[in-house]
């Protein structure tokens, strides 16, 4: 997933000279290339993610466009008043990029999971949230994230999925992607890897990647079409998908059955994912 955005990412400093990018300590082989390729306009400040958002939102008003990168719970809550006074109250081009989404850090505790972050992140003012899991639609969104002047986040998996082939322009301005229409009259939207454990079934499957903001009219039209929808995540319930999606029927009338299924705590101890998933029952 990071090779893929940042190879994009690479074309895009070719060809735009006020582009930047900091690392807190966290690389890959492709921003490898990128630092060797660009070493006045790449910067490392090391595990100082405050002061790399301080930084950010300082280029950003002198008309840079800039990427930060990090761990997914380092470059949200380590950072996240700078986040919001800094760059979103300013409404600054800054991309925050985080690395291991939800329980990608499994072995290593709550200090490494990020169950949290869409609910924290979505409620910043003029923040775009992005949760990215098909392979296909990595580069597009690396590439549609560039040229929209206003502060995003993007969270990325070690690894994705191959769901639906590469996405469209018209398919990154709706947000989300009718992988299948499905053969029952139950809809099951994801975001990031539990779309796998829809895959081959008969529900329709929606795969949301980007959670906010929501292109309503039109996916309120798509769920209507069903009996129920089930919302699936690998994040906390409160302020994640699943509370979106209930906003929406809110918001809109819509009497479609909803069933939200994600993590109600914080996980402890040293189980796999997959163990996470069946204990707390994540998936249909």
């Amino acid at each position: 997933m990071r090779e893929a955005y940042f190879s994009c990412l690479y074309d895009i400093f070719s060809e735009d000279e006020n582009v930047v990018f900091i690392t807190a300590d966290t690389g890959c082989t492709a921003l490898d290339k990128i630092a060797n390729a660009f070493p006045g306009r790449f910067f490392n400040v090391g595990i100082a993610e405050q002061q790399m958002i301080g930084m950010a939102a300082g280029l950003a008003l002198e008309g840079f466009t800039v990427y930060c990168y990090a761990i997914s719970p380092f470059i949200t809550s380590r950072c996240y008043e700078f986040t919001k006074l800094d760059v979103c109250v300013n409404n600054l081009p800054v991309h925050l990029v985080g690395l291991g989404s939800a329980l990608t850090y499994t072995a290593m505790g709550p200090t490494h999971h990020s169950t949290e972050d869409i609910g924290i992140m979505r409620v910043l003012p003029n923040m775009s949230v992005y949760s990215p899991i098909n392979i296909e639609t990595v580069a597009p969104l690396a590439r549609y994230v560039h040229y929209r002047n206003c502060p995003s986040y993007t969270r990325l998996e070690k690894s994705g999925l191959h769901l639906y082939d590469r996405t469209s322009e018209g398919r990154l301005e709706d947000g989300f992607c009718l992988v299948s229409a499905g053969r029952s009259d139950v809809c099951v939207i994801t975001t990031g890897l539990l779309a796998k454990s829809v895959v081959g079934k008969d529900y329709g499957h929606i795969d949301m990647f980007r959670l906010w903001p929501v292109r309503a009219e039109k996916l309120v039209a798509i769920l209507s079409n069903y009996r129920a929808v089930i919302t699936l995540e690998e994040t906390l319930l409160p302020g994640g998908l699943g509370s979106i999606i209930s906003e929406l029927f809110c918001d809109y009338g819509v009497s479609t059955q909803l069933i939200r299924k994600g993590l109600t705590d914080f996980i402890h101890g040293w189980c796999s994912r997959d163990n996470i998933w069946s204990e707390r029952c994540l998936g249909v």
